[in-house]
């Protein structure tokens, strides 16, 4: 699959994630430019009660949705019948990669994506940008690591959790977006890299 079509195909997965978290009876009676204009809330705390909730409802917490892994939401706005009717309200860019492998995580109508170094925090109503944190590229690495993936971060209360393409593990306030703390998995070595989205349990 080409460059192209990886980003097309993320991209559509995340407007059918965008419109499955979007809860219908909370907009109904709300026009498209009182969504636009009324400010987003950068409150995040998400309970480890959150986490455990099955299936994923409103918010989508963590890669899979829930500890379960199957990636089932419980909405039932979207159905066989109207799933045709799906259409992209907006498109976001990520800077400097060629494809994306992230699954975005919504919490409280916040979405967060990563690509390589970078964890941007969106309003998932309009995709409009709320923060931004970013490190450069590792230059050097070898085999994998040198792919720069990244699928997504998990989430703990105020606190958003990715990794680095040289195997770090960053710890982002998730109202702003400022490190944190970063934690080394294996310094210096460069065919070590991390790609996955972390997956919180309990307080671990």
């Amino acid at each position: 699959m080409g460059n192209a079509s990886r980003i097309f195909l993320v991209l559509a997965c995340a407007t059918f994630v965008l419109a499955a978290v979007l809860d219908a009876t909370r907009w109904v009676s709300v026009s498209a430019q009182d969504r636009v204009d009324r400010a987003i809330s950068t409150s995040v705390d998400v309970r480890p009660t959150d986490l455990t909730a099955l299936p994923a409802g409103a918010d989508w917490l963590s890669y899979h949705g829930d500890y379960s892994g199957h990636r089932f939401s419980g909405l039932t706005e979207i159905t066989p019948a109207n799933v045709t009717q799906l259409k992209a309200q907006w498109v976001f860019h990520v800077r400097d990669v060629g494809d994306l492998e992230v699954t975005p995580v919504v919490v409280g109508g916040m979405m967060f994506v990563t690509a390589a170094n970078d964890a941007y925090a969106l309003d998932a109503r309009t995709g409009r940008t709320i923060w931004h944190y970013s490190r450069p590229i590792t230059e050097g690495l070898i085999d994998d690591a040198s792919q720069h993936h990244n699928r997504g971060v998990g989430v703990w209360h105020h606190r958003v959790f990715l990794e680095t393409d040289n195997a770090h593990l960053l710890c982002l306030d998730g109202r702003s977006g400022h490190l944190l703390w970063d934690v080394a998995y294996a310094e210096g070595n460069k065919n070590y890299g991390a790609t996955s989205a972390p997956l919180v349990v309990k307080t671990k």
